[in-house]
């Protein structure tokens, strides 16, 4: 499924601004539980961000929230990363609602410092199961 499509019927938060442009991540390696964590899997999720814009530039984001397309993000063992999950919401057509408010003041310093921060949190286990995997780009 193509991002364009799942951003389409994605959860709507109450504080919904419905923006044009989204900061994409794809192919984000993810521990995935399986059989209730019986067994693991790494596999590859989508991450979504709106972008805030004045006057054609990029601001600081004015939300902390994210949109994950995937299951729900786990720990190496296949216990559910459920501190990354937005309280209260469920999963809409296999989109997530990813909630975390870096301190001080709740908000992201800018776009990138947010997308990092969502991909250090599911990353690194998937990492923990095979050192391979990345959400960077390769180039040959």
């Amino acid at each position: 499924m193509k991002i364009s499509d799942w951003l389409k019927t994605a959860v709507k938060p109450k504080y919904w601004h419905d923006p044009v442009e989204w900061i994409t991540a794809t192919s984000v390696p993810y521990v995935r539980a399986i059989n209730h964590g019986a067994n693991v899997t790494v596999a590859q999720g989508d991450l979504a961000v709106p972008l805030w814009t004045e006057r054609s530039a990029s601001i600081r984001p004015k939300e902390h929230w994210a949109l994950w397309h995937g299951e729900v993000p786990c720990f190496s063992t296949g216990e559910p990363r459920r501190e990354l999950l937005a309280p209260g919401l469920e999963t809409h057509d296999g989109v997530i609602l990813l909630s975390q408010k870096p301190p001080p003041d709740g908000l992201y310093r800018d776009h990138y410092d947010k997308v990092m921060t969502y991909i250090s949190f599911i990353e690194p286990q998937a990492l923990k199961l095979d050192s391979s995997v990345s959400a960077r780009c390769h180039q040959s």
